[in-house]
């Protein structure tokens, strides 16, 4: 195996200067507004850095698009959390009256779209 060496007479290449051709100078470009990447950021920015950050989304068949916070917590995580805890508050109601909690009224079926629509 061979190896190498440099001594302080070689010469030295020198990176070529790269022509600005856009107005914008940042430090750390972020693509992605997820969570990782909105913590990105905003890290970097809380460090001093000068931050740009990118983020797209592909409206679906029906048109739905949403702003920064990504899959996660747009479409996937969260919305999924928030229907279990509905869930999960509907049990609540049951286990109330058996504890002999009275509740005012009865509220009826589940509203799927009213959650849906909170969510």
């Amino acid at each position: 195996m061979e190896s190498f060496s440099f001594t302080a007479e070689e010469e030295v290449v020198q990176k070529p200067k790269i022509e600005k051709t856009h107005p914008y100078d940042y430090d750390v470009f972020v693509i992605g507004g997820g969570s990782g990447g909105i913590s990105a950021a905003r890290w970097a920015q809380e460090l001093g850095a000068s931050v740009a950050l990118a983020d797209y989304v592909k409206p679906s068949p029906v048109g739905t698009t949403w702003g920064l916070g990504g899959t996660c917590v747009n479409v996937g995580c969260i919305p999924k959390k928030l229907m279990h805890y509905a869930g999960i508050l509907s049990e609540q109601r049951t286990d109330q009256k058996l504890a002999g909690i009275p509740i005012a009224a009865e509220h009826g079926d589940h509203q799927w779209a009213t959650m849906v629509g909170s969510v």
